[in-house]
């Protein structure tokens, strides 16, 4: 019997170290890059299948314990176009949520990111076909899904939305064919909460294709069930210099936003602000040649915007 009990006593001492030893081995060979790229690679084929169009990592380099870093990430939509692309992405994972509260990073960067969001011929976006083939209308939802970042960071990213209905404009932006570049933007405590979507701004700049540089926007900004608004915003442009202590829209829910004027409440105010027609006709052509330009501007709205 005592024979018995040591036999036992040493393998479940066996087992234990066993068990503390494995996902220690198992990090560390996870930490060989070799080894991580052949993961990825593997994971990144079996997403392909799934999707039934191409997905590609060139490098992966995962950090022992929080560091991420990602090159060459290529998804290709169904018309065998680019649907996105980041030549470079970096992250450092502060919790992984595993006792709740979501997963929280430190840091994100994209480096040199590319997304273009086409209509397809059947109507749909490129974007809403690759998301409807992942999800799964039959799994139960455990919860709202928590992501933060408390600094993000976009440099030099194209941006692409591509429809096929209406027809191009002579002069200004055509947003149903609107091209940016040179897409830069600094955010701080960016987090995705269930339906809510809220993050400051630190600076955001862009150019657009039509010749409409935007030099430098920044602000607090929020989104949740039916409303979204900024505070403290400010933009800047070649022309124009526009402050805005707030602007909100907000209806019971999204379904009012088919009826923009007669069901969406907008509350704003603009405060000493100077304002060029040559930026407004980016938007509304018909003001091209009038080159006029509004100083000290002071305006307040509130109220059903169809009021």
């Amino acid at each position: 019997m005592r024979k018995v009990i040591k036999i036992s006593g040493t393998v479940l001492s066996a087992f234990v170290l066993l068990l503390i030893i494995l996902p220690v081995v198992l990090a560390l060979l996870l930490d060989i890059p070799a080894v991580q790229n052949f993961v990825v690679h593997k994971t990144v084929a079996l997403v392909s299948e799934r999707l039934g169009t191409t997905v590609r990592i060139d490098r992966v380099d995962i950090g022992l314990f929080s560091k991420l870093r990602v090159e060459g990430f290529y998804v290709e939509d169904y018309g065998r176009d680019t649907l996105l692309y980041a030549s470079r992405v970096e992250a450092y994972v502060s919790d992984f949520g595993l006792f709740g509260g979501g997963l929280e990073f430190s840091r994100g960067r994209i480096v040199g990111g590319k997304l273009f969001l086409r209509q397809m011929d059947d109507g749909e976006m490129n974007i809403k076909q690759i998301v409807g083939r992942l999800s799964n209308p039959d799994r139960k939802r455990k919860g709202d899904f928590r992501l933060s970042f408390r600094k993000a960071e976009i440099e030099n990213m194209e941006l692409c939305l591509d429809r096929r209905e209406g027809r191009e404009r002579e002069y200004g932006i055509d947003f149903t064919h609107m091209h940016l570049d040179s897409l830069n933007a600094r955010v701080d405590d960016f987090t995705i909460d269930g339906q809510a979507i809220y993050t400051s701004i630190a600076s955001l700049s862009a150019r657009e294709r039509s010749g409409f540089r935007l030099k430098q926007f920044s602000g607090r900004f929020y989104l949740t069930q039916g409303c979204l608004g900024f505070e403290d915003a400010s933009i800047l442009t070649d022309r124009s210099e526009i402050r805005i202590p707030y602007i909100s829209l907000a209806g019971s829910s999204w379904a009012d936003y088919r009826d923009f004027i007669g069901e969406v409440r907008l509350d704003a105010a603009v405060r000493h602000t100077t304002v060029s027609t040559d930026d407004i006709a980016y938007f509304a052509p018909r003001l091209r040649d009038w080159h006029l330009s509004f100083s000290e501007i002071d305006v307040e709205a509130a109220g059903v915007v169809s009021d």
